[in-house]
């Protein structure tokens, strides 16, 4: 994940937290409209995420079908570099399941979680939901964080109407990742056996195609030195202990080794 300097300022008091938006029509068949108000503050915001609580509103057109289904495409960057993509309701995984999009009144949660835990509590964070009718995006729900050693400094959560197609989003990409212990490698992870190999303490490399299967709690990514599948999280032995750095970390000028790791 390459880093860029948050710029933070702030804390903005939102005198109002209501955010007009205008009907959007995808298709001559949908007219939809989503506002948000009632933006709680994040308390804090962990290196593992951060919460912020909100109301929102969805109006349909009479003519919308009763039972109406939209997809979630959610995009989460730090510090302006991409950190996830997933499709909402089916974990990580690349398809998408149904999401019923409830009508009226919903006093949400924004929870935005980090698979692999962030460097540092200091950073900019953005998370993007795309709302899509079939494959056509009809609207985006943007939050953003500004967080100085795991204190909010700045917040908004805004919503407009959009415009595009599902194959014109970021697609899922690689994200370089440290270990911070020993991380041995199975073919098969749940029976640990058909060893093959391990990470090393202090070694970094990349993690990709991040994936809970339907009806599943364990998430699975596939590293980049053996090219296997290891267990991130709900596994039968404790999670891998790992930590996301950026893409210069430990380069002339990049992000500084971790002292634990000098000299490894």
């Amino acid at each position: 994940m390459k880093t860029r300097t948050s710029l933070l300022i702030p804390l903005l008091v939102l005198l109002s937290c209501f955010i007009p938006a205008h009907s959007a029509q995808a298709d001559g068949s949908l007219e939809l409209t989503i506002t948000i108000d009632s933006v709680m503050p994040p308390k804090d915001c962990k290196t593992t995420g951060w919460m912020m609580p909100f109301t929102r509103t969805t109006t349909v057109g009479q003519d919308a079908p009763a039972a109406l289904q939209l997809w979630r495409y959610i995009v989460q960057y730090i510090n302006d570099d991409i950190n996830l993509v997933h499709y909402w309701g089916s974990g990580y995984s690349a398809y998408v399941q149904d999401y019923m999009m409830n009508r009226g009144e919903q006093h949400v949660y924004g929870i935005t979680s980090y698979v692999v835990p962030l460097l540092s509590a200091t950073y900019h964070a953005t998370t993007v939901e795309y709302v899509l009718y079939n494959d056509a995006v009809v609207w985006e729900i943007r939050s953003t964080v500004d967080c100085q050693n795991g204190k909010p400094v700045n917040y908004a959560v805004t919503a407009q109407a959009a415009r595009g197609n599902r194959a014109d989003l970021p697609p899922p990409g690689r994200n370089l990742v440290l270990a911070l212990e020993d991380i041995p490698l199975y073919r098969n992870n749940l029976s640990r056996t058909h060893p093959l190999g391990m990470i090393k303490a202090c070694q970094t490399f990349y993690l990709s195609h991040i994936v809970m299967p339907r009806a599943s709690i364990t998430i699975y990514a596939r590293e980049s030195l053996a090219n296997s599948d290891i267990i991130l999280v709900g596994g039968p032995n404790p999670r891998p202990r790992l930590v996301d750095v950026p893409e210069n970390y430990g380069q002339p000028g990049g992000q500084p080794i971790l002292d634990q790791c000098v000299g490894k």
